[in-house]
């Protein structure tokens, strides 16, 4: 096409999109005239007397069971003088000894009380002691590798660790993700 029409065609594309934006700002209506096709009209029509006859009287209805419960004589006589004596129970002191609880709690603290830092995890026990050297001259914590079986698989996981409480250990978690660009993840102790 020659740039003379693509010249224009832009123009009459500029122009109709002004005309669309701007001509509703500028007409605001006045002469248009507002026609309801809908109408809210409310027909009472009368219901037919087959469906009055056979429509419950709630009314009535409602009436008499409020009559029948207003001629319920009120309890006169309260419970606990219908009781011909008064009931006692005698208690008898019972002795519990809280030694296994205490002993239960401490093996429960034992093992919950102390976070490790893990950094990683191999099938290859080389590449794991040399995660573990390399973790060791950071000098974060105590350094030690975890055997563990997944299936018919042996892994070795390096850990740092046996923290006191989740914010040692996350502490030490960040420092080596940030400073030594580790992930490293924080779990409770389960050996």
């Amino acid at each position: 096409m020659e740039t003379q029409l693509k010249q224009r065609l832009v123009g009459i594309a500029v122009i109709v999109s002004l005309a669309v934006i701007f001509l509703p700002m500028l007409l605001d209506g006045a002469g248009m005239v507002e026609t309801n096709l809908y109408k809210n009209t409310e027909l009472e029509v009368p219901l037919p007397p087959q469906v009055m006859r056979r429509a419950p009287d709630f009314d009535a209805k409602s009436k008499q069971l409020k009559e029948k419960v207003q001629q319920i004589p009120a309890m006169a006589v309260p419970i606990q003088a219908m009781l011909k004596e008064p009931t006692t129970v005698e208690s008898k002191k019972q002795i519990v000894k809280t030694n296994n609880k205490k002993k239960v709690d401490a093996t429960a603290k034992k093992e919950t009380a102390s976070w490790v830092v893990q950094v990683g995890s191999f099938k290859d026990q080389k590449k794991a002691d040399a995660l573990k050297k390399k973790v060791t001259s950071y000098k974060v914590g105590k350094v030690f590798l975890q055997n563990a079986i997944i299936g018919k698989e042996k892994i070795f996981r390096v850990r740092i660790g046996l923290f006191p409480s989740v914010k040692k250990a996350e502490a030490v978690s960040n420092k080596l993700n940030s400073k030594y660009k580790l992930k490293s993840v924080v779990l409770p102790n389960t050996k």
